[in-house]
């Protein structure tokens, strides 16, 4: 089995461990000190029955493990370093989104996938809710896209740490194009506008609202055909379309099933040419929300 190291054990960090430890050997967490490390590793064995090594920082993991593959689930500042490190270390790498941010994101990202396919290895962004479009018969001509989430943050958090997922359908659906009329509106949500035309053109719509408990809300719709995320007793997950109930996988375990598949030659979740489109499209968004 693989052997993976995840960067950044708290939060989203967690819940990697948790589904990585499904298809994976996950043999490593690395926190922000020797401590924090140290009591991740104590609460993964005591929630899931892991035994991991744990280190405060990710060159004395790399130094000190033999890995396959690395998760990086650290604030967004430190994902270009990070996944330069792991791809010049000969690892694969699963980011979280989103994947480089700042004034130079793009540059950055075109950069780390060619040293990804120079070092001939997997490099994926973890925007899981693509995989729901699997479970779904897609209209061949794509007009109205709308996507909706609550995220917990500020305005800018939110369209930082969300705006990948909503883009990763959008490319998804309508292919890779550019965008036109880019409108953001800041208040009680944040609402996003744009024109994308790609061999067609689509009205595309992001809303993201802020919540800090969970379950929070996802939804999105299609030509105006609207389809609802719907959790059961046991966190089992289904769309809802209409009277129409579709089961789907956790997105969460999907992309990193996906990931995990990827290693040994199959197809990761998004690739490299969406990616690098899906950093483009954040930059621009975020611009146009810096400048109102």
């Amino acid at each position: 089995m693989v052997n993976i190291g995840v960067v950044g054990a708290g939060s989203i960090g967690r819940f990697h461990v948790r589904e990585f430890a499904k298809v994976a050997n996950v043999v490593a967490v690395v926190g922000s000190s020797d401590e924090s490390a140290r009591s991740k590793a104590i609460e993964l064995e005591s929630s899931f029955g892991l035994k991991v090594h744990s280190y405060g920082s990710i060159k004395v993991m790399l130094d000190s493990e033999q890995l396959d593959a690395v998760s990086i689930c650290t604030p967004p500042g430190f994902h270009a370093q990070m996944v330069e490190q792991c791809l010049n270390s000969g690892l694969h790498v699963l980011c979280e989104k989103p994947f480089v941010i700042g004034a130079d994101s793009y540059l950055i990202a075109k950069r780390l996938l060619k040293l990804a396919s120079v070092k001939n290895k997997v490099l994926c962004v973890n925007t899981q809710w693509l995989s729901v479009l699997d479970n779904i018969s897609i209209p061949r001509r794509i007009k109205q896209f709308y996507f909706y989430m609550e995220p917990f943050g500020n305005n800018r958090t939110m369209l930082e740490e969300a705006l990948p997922h909503a883009n990763s359908m959008l490319i998804a659906l309508a292919g890779i194009g550019e965008e036109n009329n880019v409108i953001v509106s800041k208040n009680s949500v944040v609402k996003v506008e744009l024109d994308y035309s790609a061999e067609q053109k689509c009205h595309a719509v992001f809303e993201f609202r802020n919540k800090e408990e969970r379950p929070r809300n996802f939804r999105f719709s299609i030509n105006d055909k609207l389809f609802e995320r719907v959790l059961g007793s046991n966190y089992e997950q289904s769309l809802v379309c209409g009277s129409k109930t579709i089961k789907i996988e956790d997105p969460l375990a999907a992309s990193i099933q996906r990931f995990v598949s990827s290693i040994s030659g199959g197809a990761p979740l998004v690739g490299p040419e969406e990616i690098l489109e899906n950093a483009r499209l954040h930059g621009v968004v975020l611009k146009s929300f810096e400048d109102r």
